[in-house]
């Protein structure tokens, strides 16, 4: 099982380094940047919130396990 303070650490850093791409574009190019900027960073968010709702099932689940016993 993974570790929930190691969710999404890699998601983040892309959605970062996709912004200081973008917004250091040149203008003819900046709507399609723009663009591609956004979807990375929904994209990532998508990823967190999966990864996040994996943990939490997971630690949900160990806890059910703990109050049977």
């Amino acid at each position: 099982m993974s570790e929930p303070h190691n969710l999404g650490s890699s998601t983040s850093q892309a959605g970062s380094s996709n912004f200081v791409g973008s917004s250091a574009a040149g203008s003819s190019s900046a709507p399609l940047d723009e663009h591609a900027m956004l979807s990375n960073i929904v994209q990532g968010l998508r990823e967190e919130k999966a990864a996040l709702l994996t943990a939490f099932s997971e630690a949900r689940a160990r806890d059910y396990q703990v109050e049977r016993f």
